[in-house]
């Protein structure tokens, strides 16, 4: 064999070891990048699941579903729209920038969660605490269940949690907040003769205001709102949030939550609600009365609780039944 053909083999040698190289560092470099797109880890899986299915209505994860998808995969229902976008999702802060994730969902998470929001309340800010609270979350252990020991007391607070008056009491909270944040209260929601109180203390003032007659309640909790251009976040969780029955027969409803303005938390609030049924109306609850206590408090992001209010703690000592109401 001449020395110039060995010459040719060993370059056409040469180039095909190159070329198998460059193929095989092609084929690392896809799987790498394969394995970086699935950017949730299980437990991310999980907790994404959790926020999405609980807290945001069918049709926005649907939506947010679709569109990682290029509406290309048929999406019919909450638990296919949440395997898609676990799947096709890059990663979580990938997921709730959507924009049809609104901040405000995102907010009221971390407050049932007991987080402190960021009180920068951008719904950037709001993502990353909740991933911070997601991965404190996953590095804890979880605690070791002692087989020999019992829990009636904890067992108690469940059954008294589940009571129908604290049912009500949280379904309550949840319809008159709504209500209110939206300007949506109406005098049909009063009796005639309610009577409101509201007490604001600032650091060096205390401003009363009060109202008598379904008309003038009505107009003046608007107008406090308005004024102060507040917003209430209501704690309906148990802690925050109670039924029980005064002296009268009345139906009390305590609840407690944070007060916001656009960007800021600016304080706590305490409210006693006195409902009564109206036979007039398909024996429908009312308002007979209502007492609101708001404090400015420079920090209040905390989820509250009703045994931090001295007078609602005085309430708690009264009945709850636990039959039907």
């Amino acid at each position: 064999m001449s020395p110039s053909l060995v010459c040719k083999i060993n370059r056409l040698d040469d180039k095909k070891n190159h070329q198998f190289k460059k193929s095989q560092c092609n084929k690392r470099h896809f799987l790498q990048s394969f394995l970086f797109m699935e950017g949730f880890s299980q437990k991310d899986r999980e907790h994404l699941t959790d926020l999405l299915a609980n807290y945001f209505d069918e049709e926005v994860v649907i939506g947010v579903a679709k569109t990682l998808t290029k509406n290309i995969q048929p999406v019919e229902s909450l638990k296919d729209a949440c395997e898609l976008i676990c799947l096709h999702g890059t990663d979580v802060r990938n997921v709730l920038n959507k924009k049809s994730i609104k901040k405000e969902v995102l907010f009221k998470y971390l407050h049932t969660c007991k987080v402190a929001a960021s009180t920068r309340f951008t719904k950037a800010a709001l993502i990353e605490d909740i991933i911070n609270f997601w991965a404190l979350q996953d590095s804890q252990p979880k605690p070791v269940k002692d087989e020999t020991s019992h829990q009636p007391e904890s067992q108690h607070v469940a059954d008294t949690e589940n009571f129908p008056i604290n049912l009500m009491a949280r379904q309550f909270t949840h319809w008159f907040f709504d209500r209110f944040n939206s300007n949506k209260l109406s005098s049909d929601d009063f009796w005639g003769d309610v009577n409101i109180q509201i007490t604001i203390n600032y650091e060096d003032e205390i401003d009363e205001r009060d109202a008598s007659g379904s008309q003038e309640a009505v107009h003046m909790l608007n107008q406090m709102k308005s004024d102060l251009n507040l917003f209430f976040n209501a704690c309906t969780l148990h802690q925050g949030c109670q039924g029980r029955i005064d002296i009268h027969g009345l139906v009390l409803v305590l609840s407690c939550g944070t007060i916001h303005t656009p960007g800021l938390c600016v304080g706590v609030f305490e409210t006693v609600f006195k409902l009564m049924r109206d036979p007039f109306t398909e024996n429908n609850w009312k308002l007979k009365g209502a007492n609101f206590v708001l404090r400015s408090k420079g920090n209040a992001a905390a989820v509250t609780s009703l045994m931090e209010f001295e007078s609602l703690r005085n309430l708690m000592a009264l009945p709850a039944p636990s039959g039907d109401i």
